[in-house]
């Protein structure tokens, strides 16, 4: 789960932190803290983001490849979010 915050770097932007449950053995928490962040800020609001990945025996290829999907993925999310909430309201940002 992430919540957005003021960047602590750029005073313009906003950020996110967020907190990972994630099983013993399992890896998939980076990836889901790196786009749980991404998400809250983007959106500027709570998200959470459940996940649990697993193949046996893939190769780092494979899971790059995961991995890039998985950011397409949520671009798609994003993008859709926020042509719906401008068509809800043209005022607001990202219009």
């Amino acid at each position: 789960m992430a919540q957005p915050r003021p960047s602590l770097a750029l005073a313009d932007r906003i950020s996110a932190t967020a907190s990972v449950f994630c099983y013993v053995g399992h890896k998939e928490d980076e990836l889901v803290k790196r786009i749980s962040e991404k998400m809250a800020a983007a959106l500027g609001t709570k998200v959470v983001v459940a996940a649990g990945l697993h193949w046996d025996n893939i190769s780092s290829g494979e899971i790059d490849q995961i991995v890039r999907n998985v950011d397409a993925l949520v671009e798609r999310i994003l993008s859709a979010e926020v042509n719906e909430r401008c068509a809800d309201d043209p005022t607001r940002p990202n219009h």
